[in-house]
């Protein structure tokens, strides 16, 4: 059994790895299929009845995406052609149903509330990166304005959706899912502003100091990376949001999209400190002073070394 898990976890680094090396579409359709098809027989070994439900779901979403991107993406990376622009809009909406963003948010909270916190580690980060990836190669290839606006307007819907959805849940699986639904908009934007790969390895960091306190039942370092999560100075996230809304002013995008980056954050603030406080009411006293918490200060003095890095 144990060997099983390392040959389907090694599918999905492998195949992030191969979509990341590569630059070839095909290839890098082949790497993010190889991670996604790693993590379903991942998913299927270590499965009960809900798990099995969440999993059929996501591979029925993420396989219709899956089967469209793949002559849409050659189209849009190999044609000598020029490139119609209802073929980056619908390049753009796969990628968006692959990331869970806006408006296509809606199998984000049921899948990652219906999976073991353990297996959201994995899917709420490497099954990512190839995704990013090509949104990232789209917005800096093409030229089409009409497109930039479709694609800063849905990343704002992101950012709102997540944050206001967090308010409604009272489970902090499903909370996870709609900070996931917020956090991809920031990233959305990152892509924009070359910054998607600083907050992508700040926010990642942080969550999985999340599953990795909450599966040693350390509600301290639980509540504190709840916190960490929302962006409140002086931890990781924040000098990465900093950072963010630096490029967005530095590349002159839509003052509306740092209302919103900004609105979002406080909104979301609501149900991260609200769970935060719920982790440290159940906090057993001295106990959760360990080595979990020593990593978690060292990591989150990183972010000032990041922040000092806009300087130099």
């Amino acid at each position: 059994m144990n060997y099983m898990l390392l040959l389907f976890l090694g599918m999905v680094m492998m195949g992030t790895i191969l979509g990341v090396v590569s630059s070839n579409w095909l290839v890098l359709w082949v790497g993010m299929e190889m991670a996604l098809f790693g993590f379903m027989f991942f998913l299927y070994i270590l499965s009960s009845l809900s798990v099995a439900n969440a999993a059929v779901r996501y591979f029925l979403i993420q396989s219709f995406a899956s089967i469209l991107l793949l002559p849409t993406g050659y189209y849009f990376f190999h044609s000598f052609m020029p490139i119609h622009f209802i073929m980056e809009v619908l390049l753009l909406l796969l990628l968006f149903l692959k990331l869970g963003a806006f408006p296509f948010h809606f199998w984000v909270m049921p899948v990652v509330y219906g999976v073991l916190m353990i297996f959201n580690s994995i899917l709420l980060g490497p099954l990512k990166i190839i995704p990013l990836i090509v949104c990232f190669t789209l917005i800096q290839k093409s030229f089409n304005d009409v497109l930039y606006s479709v694609f800063i307007l849905l990343s704002m819907g992101s950012m709102l959706a997540g944050s206001l959805l967090g308010n409604l849940v009272g489970n902090y699986r499903a909370v996870i899912g709609a900070s996931s639904i917020t956090h991809t908009g920031w990233l959305l934007i990152g892509c924009m502003v070359m910054s998607v790969w600083q907050y992508f390895f700040c926010y990642y960091i942080l969550l999985l100091f999340f599953i990795w306190a909450m599966n040693t039942g350390n509600f301290f370092i639980s509540s504190l990376s709840f916190i960490a999560l929302s962006g409140l100075p002086p931890f990781l996230l924040f000098y990465a949001k900093v950072i963010m809304i630096w490029g967005v002013v530095s590349y002159h995008l839509f003052y509306l999209l740092l209302i919103v980056m900004v609105l979002s954050s406080i909104i979301s603030l609501l149900f991260y400190l609200k769970f935060a406080f719920m982790f440290y009411l159940n906090m057993k006293l001295l106990r959760e002073l360990s080595l979990q918490f020593f990593l978690f200060i060292i990591f989150n003095m990183m972010g000032l070394v990041l922040f000092l890095s806009l300087f130099f």
